[in-house]
């Protein structure tokens, strides 16, 4: 089997089982929402690509491929943790901050995603911007687990 063909198999297996595992009806009580975390699924899933990025050899557009799907694993880590934040029982006392944060975090973001590229108009451009996005996508997932665990404290 191709490198490519292994690829779209485990990229399509692993989302089939985050859907199948999170959203099927629990085998027994033991089953705990930890053990079915989207979050933790999402961040394996990422977590592999990264390493399938690193270590396999790829064409071009496979890394592109590969790439995207790490960025958009991140944005899904990202809607998953602002998710939770809002819907906090404390998320009220926060909700001007974290507003705030958001604004700055957004800015941020579109000033270093819109930065030329050292590799702008050539083959890699694609894979370089979802690259940027996705390690910008991890430093927001940082700050916005640190902002649950002020929540949780609270």
């Amino acid at each position: 089997m191709k490198v490519s063909q292994s690829i779209l198999l485990t990229g399509t297996a692993l989302l089939l089982g985050f859907v199948a595992g999170f959203y099927s009806s629990k085998n027994s009580e033991k089953d705990s929402v930890l053990e079915r975390d989207p979050l933790k699924v999402l961040s394996s899933a990422r977590i592999s690509l990264e390493s399938i990025l690193t270590d396999e050899p790829l064409y071009q557009s496979e890394i592109t491929m590969v790439s995207s799907d790490i960025w958009k694993l991140s944005e899904m880590e990202v809607s998953w943790l602002e998710h939770r934040i809002w819907n906090h029982p404390n998320f009220s006392k926060y909700n001007a901050e974290f507003s705030k944060n958001s604004e700055i975090w957004n800015v941020k973001f579109e000033e270093v995603m819109t930065q030329s590229s050292d590799y702008e108009g050539g083959s890699m451009e694609a894979a370089n911007l979802s690259l940027r996005g996705a390690e910008l996508l991890q430093e927001r997932i940082h700050d916005l687990q640190e902002f649950i665990n002020v929540l949780v404290n609270q």
